[in-house]
């Protein structure tokens, strides 16, 4: 008959495997995966499903891991620039003919359509405030423009902007501006790709990805052209790109 002390010790065992395999688990990695199509955009939801803007129907796919959950076919829009997840019920996209910013909900429904500035790039959610990239006059600006200071910037427009709190960072590569509403925008002194990723920030390179200053992972050749990254709200997932590319690279 078994005794208290060996059930005791079995339980432990089966403890310690149990946490291995979780570990094991949620340690994540780096990957890459195909995709059908160009990509306009990424997105990354709260629970680490990966979205993605294609410059062609259907304009949304979504992925699991590498897997092919959800697409959606969105009307209103000809030319997407991009788009931000509301993980409350769907997304804004901009439309660079119509020059407008579409409100969808998560089945893909039009629910509002709101008048921009000409040629409107990357979207984002800063608390609640919808902002975008205006590449006809280039600035950053809001949907509602009398909450929002309008956010000059140099280049082109065709950067990206991510978001923690109440900061966010536009980054092209060529120009990267740290801004809040209410304070002066702050220009980044340093070339590459700077990108929140929760709390924290993240730099790419041309072949290395840095967090916080420190080195994470030399996964990229010195040719690479990955010069987007886009996070899950915690930062936990985060997803290498560039605009036009039709693979994808996962950092957890």
């Amino acid at each position: 008959m078994q005794s208290s002390a060996d059930r005791l010790i079995v339980v432990l065992f089966l403890f310690l495997i149990h946490i291995l395999i979780f570990n094991t688990a949620s340690a994540g990695g780096i990957y890459s995966f195909e995709v059908p199509d160009d990509v306009v955009d990424v997105a990354v939801a709260v629970n680490g499903n990966i979205h993605i803007l294609f410059a062609g129907k259907p304009n949304i796919r979504i992925y699991e891991d590498t897997t092919l959950t959800a697409e959606y076919d969105l009307s209103g829009i000809v030319l997407p620039g991009g788009f931000a997840i509301d993980n409350d019920w769907g997304w804004f996209v901009s439309d660079a003919v119509s020059g407008t910013i579409q409100k969808y909900d998560n089945s893909g429904e039009l629910l509002e359509t709101f008048s921009v500035s000409e040629r409107p790039g990357d979207v984002a959610l800063l608390g609640l405030t919808v902002i975008y990239i205006s590449r006809a006059d280039g600035s950053i600006k809001s949907i509602d423009e009398t909450d929002f200071p309008q956010i000059p910037i140099r280049s082109s427009g065709n950067g990206e902007i991510t978001v923690s709190g109440i900061y966010a960072i536009y980054s092209d590569g060529n120009e990267s501006v740290l801004f809040t509403p209410g304070d002066t925008p702050e220009i980044i002194p340093s070339t590459g790709i700077w990108a929140f990723a929760g709390e924290e920030e993240l730099y790419l390179t041309e072949d290395s990805l840095y967090y916080q200053g420190t080195e994470t992972e030399s996964v990229f050749t010195g040719d690479s052209e990955l010069n987007r990254i886009s996070s899950s709200p915690s930062g936990r997932y985060v997803v290498l790109w560039h605009p036009g590319c039709r693979s994808i690279m996962v950092v957890q």
